[in-house]
């Protein structure tokens, strides 16, 4: 984290910007930028794919929430005011999904009319059914242009073992 900025940042983008570093150090391999917009107190991580076929993964991390990314898909902020949390459990958490979304076990489902994307599912496979996870689409797109799907599915880590999981993420 920017020195110059370390004073400025939230309770939350700190305890993130520590357990995602920690996670980042466990996984070398991975290739990851950081955004710093210390004025918005704004801090975005972003894990590269490796391949056309995979997504990038990432979280933009705000002083209200965690946002999740991958690819061109964002869902809805996992929000510091959620009863019995704290910035150190929903930074844990979400590095959690981070986590998954970078196996196998996850993929990106994007929906297209003539091309473009209007359709973003974020899917996890449960047994041999894949399952919806996350949905985010436009409102406003192409109705009648021609109807196609593209998948993508990231293979940076193994899926971990579920050990003493407590959710998806775990």
């Amino acid at each position: 984290m920017p020195e110059q900025a370390a004073g400025k940042w939230s309770e939350l983008v700190t305890a993130f910007s520590e357990v995602a570093e920690k996670f980042l150090a466990d996984h070398p391999s991975l290739q990851f930028a950081w955004k710093d917009e210390s004025e918005k107190l704004r801090r975005t991580l972003t894990i590269f794919k490796r391949a056309e076929s995979e997504f990038d993964v990432g979280v933009c991390c705000e002083t209200y929430g965690l946002y999740p990314l991958a690819g061109d898909w964002h869902g809805a902020p996992w929000d510091i005011s959620t009863p019995k949390t704290t910035p150190s459990i929903l930074a844990r958490d979400c590095i959690g999904w981070v986590h998954f979304a970078l196996t196998p076990a996850a993929r990106l489902r994007v929906k297209t009319s003539n091309g473009l994307p209007y359709k973003w599912l974020f899917e996890y496979q449960e047994a041999s059914n894949w399952k919806i996870d996350f949905e985010t689409d436009l409102i406003f797109f192409n109705y009648f242009g021609k109807r196609g799907e593209m998948l993508f599915q990231n293979h940076h880590l193994p899926i971990p073992e579920p050990e003493h999981k407590t959710g998806r993420y775990a």
